[in-house]
């Protein structure tokens, strides 16, 4: 399964572009020098290039954890590597950080470290069908 890598942060910038847009549209007869009319197609353009800024995807299926931008990999592991899926909260909103067996033990922790994706309904979705917990692997 295939999803965005920050989900959530992506769908919160289309709805916000949207409504200032609408705003921006909804002043222009208020508005004498015609600013709002520019403001208003920053806005579009905005939500035109939305989708390219926040191109990086993730695939979770039986085999494990991919990340790719524009069709390179990015990083991968597969479940045999995971020790587990730590919930957290990036850009203050649900995700999940992905610890492995090579990052557990390096000096940095894995906070810091771009193997996350936000939690949103496919990655929920793919998590409930793919991942087991390390406690129940045998």
């Amino acid at each position: 399964m295939t999803f965005r890598k920050d989900e959530l942060l992506f769908r919160e910038q289309i709805i916000t572009y949207c409504v200032m847009c609408v705003l921006c549209v909804a002043l222009i007869p208020l508005d004498n020098f015609g600013i709002f009319r520019y403001v208003s197609l920053l806005f579009v353009l905005l939500i035109a290039l939305t989708p390219f800024l926040h191109n990086t995807f993730i695939t979770i299926d039986a085999s494990g954890v991919v990340c790719t931008k524009r069709g390179n990999v990015l990083w991968g592991y597969r479940w045999e590597d995971v020790v587990k899926l730590k919930k957290s909260s990036r850009y203050r909103m649900p995700s999940v950080e992905i610890v492995t067996k090579i990052v557990s033990n390096e000096v940095t922790p894995y906070e810091y470290s771009e193997h996350y994706f936000q939690l949103g309904r496919k990655a929920r979705k793919a998590i409930r069908m793919y991942y087991v917990a390390q406690d129940n692997k045998t």
